[in-house]
Order: structure tokens, then sequence, then C-alpha cells
């Protein structure tokens, strides 16, 4: 699989990880809907995981067997073209002489696997033509060519199992890109939007949020960015404290810039009360509603000073 596709891997083993450990049975338990989305989302993991164990796969066993199978009827051809050239050079034909001459195991094994089977088919046909000639017996016969043909048989049929086993692999990373990523990301955003409700067990909404944050899936492009300044005279206000004082992740606090602007202060779906404090400025609450329709927003907060 690709790099996006094994990061989402990573991360749905993360939240498998975090839902088994003995003491979040009670954060997963808390809120019914949570905990409802939770086992459908178990039911799909165990799909997801075996979509992305075949497309883990390799094919090296088989491509090994097939090699081996090319490399076994390229010597074959190669030593029945090598007989094929001294009888051309007997009978004094010239342009197969030269022909059947660069035929070697060399050449025909570092042929694309289709050009090989192509080769060695027009090879064995062009020689038919010459088996009812006395001459040839020595140097070839029917019985000859057709052990050849079916050397090149058991190496088409390894082809046909790489191809089989190379179309399970790549169809398998399409699903697990098209379905079992979108599919998974739905349950966790639906888990993400519940957190509000575990406020009681803020080291396991905290531990949620960071594996959320393992891949960039836009799952927390909304927040607040605030911009601080004075009453009496509109100048920015550095180091201005934000507190999120209802937030279910404990001390969830940002600060202002030389130009009182926070950084994006990344927020889970909800209500939320901020709280600013500055030892030169009388604190003030306001309250955020946050969603992903909504974004990032920018509040303005005036403070009026002490």
């Amino acid at each position: 699989m690709d790099q996006d596709s094994t990061d989402h891997l990573n991360q749905m083993n993360s939240f498998d990880t975090l839902f088994k450990v003995p003491g979040n049975a009670g954060a997963i338990a808390f809120n019914a809907a949570f905990a409802a989305e939770k086992l459908l989302e178990d039911g799909d993991l165990v799909l997801a995981k075996e979509c992305a164990i075949t497309a883990n796969g390799t094919s090296d066993g088989i491509t090994l067997d097939k090699d081996g199978a090319k490399k076994t009827a390229a010597d074959a051809y190669g030593e029945t073209c090598g007989f094929a050239h001294s009888y051309f050079v007997k009978i004094k034909n010239v342009a197969k002489a030269k022909e059947y001459e660069k035929y070697t195991s060399g050449y025909l094994v570092h042929l694309k696997d289709a050009d090989f089977v192509s080769k060695t088919g027009s090879i064995n046909l062009d020689l038919g033509t010459f088996v009812a000639d006395p001459a040839s017996i020595p140097y070839f016969d029917a019985p000859l060519l057709a052990a050849d043909l079916l050397l090149v048989g058991t190496f088409g049929e390894w082809m046909g199992k790489y191809d089989v086993n190379e179309n399970s692999i790549n169809a398998a990373k399409k699903l697990f890109k098209t379905k079992w990523i979108p599919a998974m990301d739905v349950h966790y955003v639906i888990m993400e939007g519940l957190l509000g409700k575990l406020g009681a067990y803020p080291t396991f909404v905290e531990s949620y949020l960071n594996i959320l944050d393992m891949v960039h899936t836009g799952h927390r492009n909304q927040g607040v960015i605030v911009t601080a300044t004075s009453s009496l005279d509109g100048s920015f206000i550095k180091g201005l404290e934000i507190h999120f004082d209802d937030y279910p992740v404990a001390n969830k606090i940002e600060y202002t810039n030389n130009m009182g602007v926070s950084p994006t202060v990344r927020l889970i779906t909800g209500q939320w009360n901020m709280v600013f404090l500055h030892p030169l400025f009388a604190s003030k609450s306001q309250k955020v509603i946050i969603s992903r329709k909504l974004g990032v927003l920018h509040i303005n907060v005036v403070l009026v000073p002490l």
C-alpha cells in the first residue's frame, strides 16, 4: 500500500489499541451513542484489516517460480535453436541460420514474459515446418518441439497465477483506499463529535485526539484564532492566556503573541467556554460553538485595562 493508506492503517490499529485498554472501558460505555458507534467500528475494522493484509501481500514467491519456469523453458529452446542453427547451416539456408543463431537461452530469457511466449510459439511453429525433412532428424524432431512447448505451458501457468495474485493485491489496495478508509473515517468523525460528552475521561479524550492527528484527514481543521486588543487605545495584548475551562482535555491553554494573535487552537465539535486572563486587564469569558462546517473561527476580543 502507499504511504497514505499505511498511515490510515496505523491510525486504525492505534484506535483499536486505545479501545482495548481495560481502563478505557468506562469511557467507551459512558455515552450510549459512542459505545454503539464503537461496536460498528469494530465490525468494519475486522474487514478493513483483512483487506489490508491482501493489499500488503506480494508475489515474490510466485515470481520466483514463474522466473524459474521461464529459465527452464528458455534453456530448452536455446538448445533446440542451437540444433536448428546447425541444421540450417547444413542445408545452406543462410537467412534461417542467421536468425536462429541469435535465439540463445540468454536472449530468450530476457524477453518480456508475453514476448517470450509469443517468440517461443513462433519458433515452434517455424521449426514444425521442417520436421518432415529427413535431414532434420539428427537435429530436432516433433517430440522435441512438443517437449519444449510443454515447458512454455508450465511457464504460462505461472504467469496466470502471478497475474491473478497481482490483480488481487491491486484490487485490495483500491478497495482499502476507496471503501475502508472513508468508512473508518466516518466512525472516527462520529465518535469525535461525541468526545465533548466524555469530560469525565480527559486522558481518553486526549489520547483519541492524538490518534486523530496521525493522518492529515482534515478532521481537526476547526477551532479558533484569537486576536486581543485593549479597549483603551486598540493596542495588541501580548501574552493573553486563553483558557477553555469546560473542554474535555485538561489544561487547554494558548497565548497571544507580540501582535496579540494566538496560534490556531484546534478544538473538537461542541460549545466551549473561553476565559481570557491577563494581569493588566479585566478577565472576560465568551462561549464559542465549534463545528466542521464553521471551520476555524476568528475571534476578536477587547479587554478593559485594570
